[in-house]
């Protein structure tokens, strides 16, 4: 599922404090910013790609 494109460009998009602002106010969201400045709200991982990744965790 492709993430969702958040472009605050148009507005001078954000400072990198603002961004840690904006994600530690919305902590149940995974974002991440690219480097033109848009930001993605990533869809938690769950089926296959959770598997996946829990394969990945020593023990």
């Amino acid at each position: 599922m492709e993430p969702m494109m958040l472009d605050v460009r148009s507005i001078g998009g954000l400072t990198d404090d603002e961004f840690l602002a904006l994600s530690a106010a919305n902590k149940v969201l995974r974002m991440e910013r690219t480097k033109e400045g848009i930001i993605m709200l990533l869809h938690p991982t769950g089926g296959e790609s959770g598997r996946k990744n829990t394969d990945l965790i020593p023990i």
